[in-house]
């Protein structure tokens, strides 16, 4: 295994009840209903017969000096191996949380959760492909005021809220 792809692992694992909170609270409902009638407390969407599959893309906060409103994608390998790009053009997943980690990588400190289907259907341009650091893959780069409509949630509201309003643009909710 590539140290690069060890490192994407580590920092996932590093973050993983994070992630998972942060997924549950965007996908399990509260359901009345169901509790009423069910006993079901909780209701968790779903989609594809049953799974809801998330790419996670997790950054070093390096990277939010120059990308803190973009979010990128790696694009290529010199190998040719499935990159990001391939999985989520051949619908291997719904969603996709891309956030960055504090410097100490003891917390996330800023993450989107994109609709993957909404993402494919825009008709927008990617800026890229570039070399990534270190240049083991190219990367292409979505601005998040581009990808707007794909956008299902944020955090912290307050610097996105802003960098949307300085874009003169609004977020789905």
């Amino acid at each position: 295994m590539r140290a690069a792809v060890r490192d994407d692992l580590r920092l996932e694992g590093r973050q993983w009840k994070t992630l998972c909170s942060i997924l549950g609270n965007q996908f399990f409902k509260k359901d009345i209903e169901a509790d009423l009638h069910s006993g079901s407390d909780m209701v968790l969407a779903t989609l594809n017969k049953g799974r809801i599959n998330v790419g996670c893309r997790l950054r070093t906060n390096d990277y939010i000096k120059w990308a803190q409103y973009e979010i990128t994608i790696r694009f290529s390998r010199p190998s040719g191996a499935s990159t990001e790009w391939h999985k989520l053009n051949d619908g291997l997943f719904d969603y996709m949380l891309y956030g960055f980690v504090s410097h100490d990588e003891s917390k996330i400190v800023q993450w989107v959760i994109i609709d993957c289907k909404i993402l494919l259907t825009l008709d927008i341009a990617y800026k890229g492909p570039f070399s990534n650091n270190p240049p083991d893959s190219k990367l292409i780069a979505y601005e998040l005021r581009t990808i707007k409509d794909a956008i299902l949630n944020y955090y912290p509201k307050f610097i996105f809220e802003e960098y949307f309003d300085r874009s003169n643009c609004e977020v789905a909710r």
